[in-house]
C-alpha cells in the first residue's frame, strides 16, 4: 500500500527562526578543562552543517555562583556548581567566569551560528534571600528579595552590555526559568516568580536594554509546561478536575497567581510589545499520546488560547528532553531519537513554533537529556564523546530547515504511531525540505505530491544502524515512490 502525501508551497504557516541547544552547566566545565581537538569536534558537532547539525541558535547559561553543589559527587555537581560574573553585591565584576561557555560561544559563532541567547535560570545568590540558587518552601512567592528587581534587571544588562561591547552580543535574553516550577531545595539553579513580579523583571529590564541602547530582544516564560500557558477552562477541558499542576500548586501555597500566561503577558496590550509579542514554553508533560492525548490536544490548545488573546504572536520551545520517560537511563539509540521527533514535529506542526531548543547539548548524566554524552567527570578522565541518535534526530531539521524558512502545508501524514511529515519552504535559497518520521515498526512506501516540487530531491536517513545518521543516501525524483524504513527518519532537501 502506497501512502499519498501531499505538500502544497502556497500555503504558508510560521516562519522558522532557528533550531538551537543549551550550554548550561556541562559546558562550562568542559569547555575549561578538555584539551582542544575534543572541544573543536564537539562544536563540530553542534554547529557544523558539514560535520554534525549545523544548530542555528545557542544558549548561554549566565551563573549565579551557586556552591551548594560541592558536596555533591560528580558529575551533579556540574549543576549546582556555577560561577557569577559579578560574585558578590559589593564585588567588581570578574568578565573571565564562564570560561568554558564563552570558548563554545566564539566556536558556534565561528561555525556560522547566527543567534545567542543568554538565560538567567536564576537571580545572583546574593540577591536571594536565603543566599542560595534555589528556594525553600520559607522563601514565598519568589527567592529573589524584595526590592532587588531592579538591581537583578541591571546586573543582566551589565552582562549583555560587555558582550555587546565585546562584539560578542546576544540578541535574546531571557531572565526567568520555569517560574510555575516550586524549585523548592533543587540541587541546580531555579525560581519561582509569580506573573506580577515576572512583568517587572521584563519592565525594568527593558528599561535598562532602551537606556543602553543595547540591540536585545527578551524573552519569557520558559514555561515548564504548555499548562501555564492555556486559560484555566482549557486545561480543565483537557484534564477535568485538574488543579494540581505546578502553576495551581505554587498559587495554592505561596498566594500570587503562576499560570494563564498567554492572558496575562500576551493579552495585555501595554506589556505585549515588551517581548515582541512572543511567549516561550517547555514541552515536559506535553510529550506523550496516550495521556490526556497531551501530544496532541495542549498543542491545539494552545493555538485556540492563542486566538483568543493574540493572534499575531509567536511561539517557541526553549527546552525538552525525554525525562525517562519510556524507561531510565541513556539511551543513544533510535527509540529516544523517535520520541523526540515526534515531540519536534507536534511542536512545529500543532503548535506552530517558530524556535525550537533542545535541553543539554552535552550531557555527564545517565540520563535522556543530553544530545551527546561523555563519561568525563574530573580531571585526568578521558574525554569521552558519544553523539546520540537524538543529536542526529534533530539534525534532520537544524541541517536543513534554515532560519527563514516557512513551514507550508503537508497533508496526509500525521499518524503519532506511524509516519509523520512537515514540510518547509525558502524563498531566498530557493529550497523545499520535507521532514519525514516514521514511528511505526513496518517499511513504507510513500507518494509524494506537489505542483511546485523540485524535480529531484535529496534523501538523508538515520536509521538504527549506528553508521546511518542523516546519511545522503540518493536522489528522489519526483513521481517515483519514496521507501522509507520503519523506525526510521527521512528527509527530502532540493532547490530549484
Amino acid at each position: 500500500m502506497v501512502q499519498r502525501i501531499t505538500v502544497d508551497l502556497g500555503k504558508r504557516y510560521q516562519q522558522i527562526e532557528h533550531f538551537g541547544a543549551s550550554g548550561a552547566w556541562s559546558i562550562d566545565v568542559i569547555g575549561k578543562r578538555w584539551s582542544e581537538p575534543s572541544k573543536r569536534r564537539l562544536a563540530d558537532l553542534l554547529f557544523s552543517r558539514e560535520h554534525g547539525i549545523g544548530l542555528s541558535a545557542w544558549r548561554f547559561a549566565i551563573g549565579s555562583g551557586g556552591a551548594e553543589g560541592e558536596e555533591l559527587p560528580e558529575p551533579l555537581k556540574w549543576r549546582g556548581y556555577t560561577e557569577c560574573f559579578k560574585p558578590a553585591a559589593d564585588a567588581d565584576y570578574d568578565w573571565s567566569a564562564h570560561e568554558g561557555q564563552r570558548w563554545f560561544l566564539e566556536a558556534a559563532r565561528s561555525r556560522g551560528v547566527g543567534h545567542f541567547i543568554a538565560m538567567a535560570y536564576a537571580p545572583p545568590k546574593w540577591m536571594a534571600k536565603n543566599g542560595r540558587i534555589s528556594p525553600d518552601d520559607r522563601c514565598g512567592q519568589s527567592n529573589l528579595e524584595d526590592g532587588r528587581i531592579g538591581e537583578f534587571a541591571a546586573f543582566l544588562a551589565d552582562v549583555l552590555q560587555h558582550f555587546q561591547e565585546a562584539g560578542t552580543p546576544f540578541d535574546t535574553v531571557s531572565p526567568v526559568n520555569e517560574p510555575s516550577w516550586s524549585w523548592n531545595d533543587s540541587h541546580q539553579e531555579g525560581n519561582r516568580y509569580t506573573n506580577d513580579q515576572i512583568k517587572a523583571i521584563v519592565r525594568a529590564l527593558h528599561g535598562e536594554i532602551e537606556r543602553r541602547g543595547l540591540s536585545c530582544a527578551i524573552d519569557i516564560a520558559e514555561a515548564a509546561e504548555i499548562a501555564a500557558l492555556l486559560d484555566d477552562e482549557d486545561v480543565q477541558a483537557i484534564r477535568p478536575q485538574s488543579t494540581h499542576y505546578a502553576g495551581h500548586n505554587n498559587s495554592a501555597h505561596y498566594g500570587g497567581k503562576y499560570r494563564e500566561y498567554v492572558k496575562d503577558f500576551l493579552g495585555d496590550p501595554d506589556f505585549a510589545p515588551l517581548i515582541g509579542r512572543k511567549l516561550s514554553y517547555h514541552a515536559y508533560w506535553a510529550d506523550r499520546d496516550d495521556v490526556d492525548d497531551r501530544l496532541v490536544a495542549y498543542r491545539r490548545a494552545l493555538r485556540e488560547t492563542i486566538k483568543r488573546h493574540a493572534p499575531q504572536a509567536r511561539l517557541w520551545q526553549t527546552e525538552f528532553c525525554n525525562l525517562n520517560a519510556d524507561g531510565p537511563g541513556r539511551d543513544l539509540g533510535i527509540d529516544t531519537a523517535l520520541y523526540v521527533a515526534r515531540v519536534i514535529h507536534h511542536d512545529l506542526v500543532e503548535a506552530q513554533v517558530s524556535s525550537w531548543q533542545w535541553w543539554l547539548a552535552v550531557s555527564p548524566h545517565d540520563y535522556k537529556d543530553g544530545l551527546i554524552y561523555t563519561d568525563y567527570a574530573r580531571p585526568g578522565d578521558p574525554e569521552t564523546i558519544f553523539p546520540s541518535k537524538t543529536l542526529w534526530a534533530l539534525g534532520h531539521y537544524s541541517r536543513f530547515v534554515r532560519p527563514g524558512a516557512e513551514r507550508v502545508e503537508c497533508a496526509g501524514a500525521d499518524d503519532t504511531r506511524g509516519v509523520m511529515a512537515s514540510a518547509y519552504a525558502h524563498d531566498r535559497d530557493r529550497t523545499v525540505t520535507i521532514v519525514i518520521v516514521h514511528y511505526g515498526q513496518n517499511d513504507a512506501t510513500l507518494s509524494l505530491a506537489g505542483e511546485r516540487l523540485p524535480e529531484t530531491m535529496d534523501v538523508y536517513r538515520t536509521t538504527a544502524d549506528d553508521e546511518v545518521n542523516v546519511r545522503h543516501e540518493g536522489t528522489w525524483r519526483k513521481g517515483e515512490p519514496l521507501f522509507v524504513p520503519g523506525r526510521s527518519l527521512v528527509t527530502l532537501h532540493g532547490s530549484g
